[in-house]
């Protein structure tokens, strides 16, 4: 046990190492700039972009970068950040006019953007519960440390003029540390991606409703464009597809004023999955039908228009409360599987079968769902948030 606890913790100074060398190097060429400026003859505009270039291609390519490696994979980019980091640095340490000097500075940027997301990725992923507190201490303790010492190191680098290379070693510092990461990576860090589904794809479309997003009750002064932005900033979307409302039952006064995850979602790039209520008696017969127009005149962040396919709602169409709004769409892609809400309907069959071709390769199991739905929810819901089990019973 104490092995497996030990190995449970060898890719958080890997990790740490990059986060590290990232924060090390907003403050540690502070003290090498005007060494830096007077050995390349550099102008005090070139000086500048050292500086500044470096913040700016980071934070330009941060939200983009967390998106690879959801896509492709967190230790891939993370160690692929990691060699671009290092190499940029001999680069920089390296170069023979300011040129130069800003050109490495710049890809040291975008390096340093391809780790810091998926360093906190993979600490989200690889821990959870108090293990998980105490890797984003360390994190939390390592930015601190890199950031107090950053100076104080590019002093005593410059200072002591190692080999003659003066303002270099600020630079330099940073090979051996990111080759002795970059060797450890493959080994110690698991690999992790997204591996599921949400109502926003690989490529930046998001699905959204008018009666959530621009709730007067959530959000009274929000606009579209502002919903748009905000959905941009946190988790990179490029296009947003606004529905107008929900099912019916969700509308009302227990529900969620719309959820989307009954209604629709993207289960892949340019493919959407769309409850369809095919009974004239139910109110969500006339909602399916609006939801449907929308979608078929709405198209995917690149342009091209979905295909839609309709996932029919079960034949139950009431509770002791009055019209249900059961939905197969409110599932949930794990890996390896798909968990499905259940009915105990006959519709059921067709569900599975559906969600089934929709995620190739994937067991499709079902959960009876409708005591979750009578209290609001469904197993999209109840699966999205993972509380930490306590680690001692409660007192009596």
């Amino acid at each position: 046990m104490a092995r497996a606890r030990a190995s449970r913790w060898s890719p958080l100074p890997i990790v740490l190492a990059g986060t590290f060398m990232v924060v090390l190097d907003f403050f540690i060429v502070n003290v090498a700039l005007p060494s830096m400026q007077s050995r390349l003859h550099a102008s005090d505009g070139a000086i500048e972009w050292v500086v500044a270039g470096y913040s700016l291609t980071s934070a330009i390519l941060l939200i983009a970068a967390g998106r690879l490696g959801d896509r492709h994979g967190r230790r891939r980019v993370f160690a692929l950040g990691l060699a671009l980091f290092t190499l940029s640095s001999a680069a920089c340490g390296l170069a023979a006019s300011p040129e130069m000097l800003v050109g490495a500075r710049l890809v040291q940027g975008g390096a340093a953007a391809l780790l810091m997301p998926n360093v906190l990725s993979l600490i989200g992923v690889l821990y959870d519960g108090a293990d998980r507190a105490r890797a984003l201490a360390a994190y939390g303790m390592t930015m601190g440390l890199a950031a107090v010492s950053g100076q104080l190191i590019g002093g005593v680098l410059v200072q002591a003029d190692i080999a003659g290379l003066g303002w270099r070693t600020v630079f330099l510092i940073n090979v051996p540390v990111g080759a002795l990461a970059l060797a450890l990576a493959p080994r110690l860090i698991p690999e992790s991606r997204v591996q599921g589904q949400g109502r926003i794809d690989a490529i930046g479309t998001v699905l959204v409703t008018e009666t959530v997003q621009l709730d007067p009750r959530r959000n009274p002064t929000l606009t579209k464009a502002q919903v748009e932005a905000e959905l941009a900033r946190t988790i990179g979307a490029t296009h947003a597809v606004w529905l107008p409302r929900g099912l019916t039952r969700d509308s009302q006064r227990y529900g969620t004023r719309g959820h989307v995850d009954i209604v629709a979602t993207i289960p892949s790039p340019g493919v959407l999955l769309v409850h369809s209520q095919r009974d004239p008696a139910h109110p969500d017969y006339a909602v399916s039908r609006q939801i449907l127009d929308v979608l078929e005149g709405s198209v995917d962040a690149r342009g091209a228009a979905w295909r839609i396919v309709e996932v029919p709602a079960p034949e139950v169409l009431t509770d002791a409360e009055g019209p249900v709004d059961y939905s197969y769409i409110n599932h949930l892609a794990v890996n390896g599987g798909v968990i499905a809400c259940g009915f105990g309907d006959p519709g059921d069959d067709t569900a599975r079968g559906i969600l089934a071709d929709a995620y190739p390769g994937r067991r499709v199991v079902s959960v009876d769902a409708r005591p979750l739905f009578a209290r609001g929810g469904g197993i999209h819901c109840i699966t999205q948030q993972q509380p930490s089990r306590p680690t001692s019973p409660p007192a009596p």
